[in-house]
């Protein structure tokens, strides 16, 4: 096994240097001061879908829609299970081991977007979510939830895609 401090770190510059807003698009280059970025995997390319172990330094959101095989997350795999949710927080190693590609949307965002506008203070339980969810980092709602959550994902991503839309002020 690697040590940690062999197991690869991607920022979230990387991440939003790569993002594509529709299928056969280039990537599309974020001002890295904007607070996300939600994009589909189906527009990603393959290192999205990483086999290898690796953390990231933001938090991710993923809400998978299809796929096959399992997504390891602290190295214990959790099986892809269509309309559930896997949360990644700062630091966290993960890779997937697929046999289908998944699809669905990848919801990335730095530490201090959770953080208050005006100054530098980041309210440490804002994040706590990410860091209790240890054994159960992978959530399926149930249909009424989900179907409310998935509204407002495809609402964001419509904002997001706009960029007239698309500005600190509509969050």
């Amino acid at each position: 096994m690697k040590k940690c401090s062999e197991i690869p770190s991607h920022s979230y510059n990387e991440f939003i240097d790569n993002v594509i807003q529709s299928p056969g698009d280039l990537p599309h280059h974020f001002d890295p001061e904007f607070p996300f970025v939600l994009t589909r995997f189906e527009y990603m390319s393959d290192i999205a879908q990483a086999d290898y172990p690796h953390t990231h330094d933001s938090y991710e959101v993923l809400y998978i829609t299809a796929g096959e095989g399992s997504h390891v997350i602290d190295f214990k795999p959790y099986p892809i299970q269509p309309q559930s949710f896997h949360f990644l927080g700062k630091g966290q190693v993960h890779f997937w081991n697929l046999s289908k590609k998944i699809e669905g949307y990848a919801l990335v965002f730095p530490e201090d977007f959770l953080g208050f506008p005006t100054s530098d203070i980041v309210r440490a339980h804002d994040f706590a979510f990410f860091h209790s969810v240890g054994d159960a980092p992978c959530l399926t709602p149930k249909q009424g939830a989900l179907l409310k959550v998935v509204a407002l994902l495809e609402e964001i991503e419509q904002e997001f895609n706009d960029p007239r839309a698309r500005s600190i002020t509509v969050l």
